[in-house]
């Protein structure tokens, strides 16, 4: 027997591998993925940030799961090391456009191909900026010029920005002024509410065929103020205690094996689900 033979679930709960339709949606959450979806609508720019594990991923991961694919190309780039020549080309490439070798071409391109979806095709682009805040000065301000579309009354594209608290930091940097101006949308991810984060563990449990009350009331009102109900955080809390509970034979998750968990989980080594 294994932990979801022990539990009767049909597969391991607090995993990824959710389907868009069947996500938790915290009022925080639902107002992270309505600000993302105003931005694509308006074809503005914004910034989202959040703690790690807050839940930006899915929100994007929603956004990009509701938006028609005949009238949006949805664009997304979480790497850190790029400079500005690849950021061009790997926008290219992802518009399925070989990209030429220099940057000013590559962006040159890029415009035009962008200009090309939008006036004659009526496709919006939707370009997502992920981990955002491990950018140097030099890429943030290139966003810049990803937004600059001359004398075009209306921008033809609508631009994404995500990454952790600092991300905001640095967009407060005397020299940064000219992006933070640009942005329309500013939105900082929170934690679950602890009625929420009862709520978040029941809702995982039922979509996997599970009793929902697996979780004593003293082991959930622990998780969360452990986690701070940061959805990352209570998901490795929840299977490490899973697979206590299965270890010693038990069939409801107590605050003692919390409480255990809690310990493995002393450092904060959140393992990436």
């Amino acid at each position: 027997m294994d932990p979801c033979e022990h539990f009767g679930l049909k597969q391991m709960p607090f995993t990824r591998n959710i389907a868009p339709g069947h996500l938790y949606s915290s009022g925080q959450f639902t107002e992270c993925t309505a600000r993302m979806l105003f931005i694509v609508q308006n074809r503005v720019f914004g910034v989202i940030t959040g703690e790690v594990g807050a839940g930006k991923s899915t929100a994007l991961r929603k956004l990009r799961h509701s938006l028609n694919a005949s009238d949006h190309r949805f664009l997304y780039l979480a790497r850190s090391s790029m400079g500005p020549r690849d950021l061009y080309r790997e926008l290219l490439h992802q518009l399925d456009v070989q990209p030429p070798w220099h940057k000013s071409e590559a962006q040159r391109l890029f415009d035009e191909k962008i200009l090309e979806l939008h006036r004659q095709r009526g496709i919006t682009v939707v370009v997502v900026i992920d981990e955002a805040h491990l950018w140097d000065s030099t890429m943030l301000e290139e966003v810049r010029f990803l937004t600059n579309f001359g004398l075009d009354a209306a921008s033809p594209l609508a631009l994404i920005l995500t990454g952790q608290p600092e991300l905001r930091e640095h967009l407060r940097f005397q020299k940064h002024t000219a992006i933070r101006q640009r942005a329309e949308v500013w939105f900082h991810l929170e934690g679950m509410m602890p009625e929420e984060t009862e709520q978040y563990i029941h809702h995982q449990m039922k979509i996997v065929g599970a009793d929902p009350h697996v979780f004593s009331d003293a082991a959930i009102d622990k998780i969360h103020r452990n986690t701070q109900g940061i959805p990352r955080r209570i998901n490795n809390r929840c299977r490490a205690a899973l697979l206590d509970a299965y270890m010693r034979d038990r069939t409801i998750v107590e605050e003692k094996t919390i409480d255990r968990v809690i310990n493995e989980f002393a450092n904060d080594i959140d393992i990436a689900n």
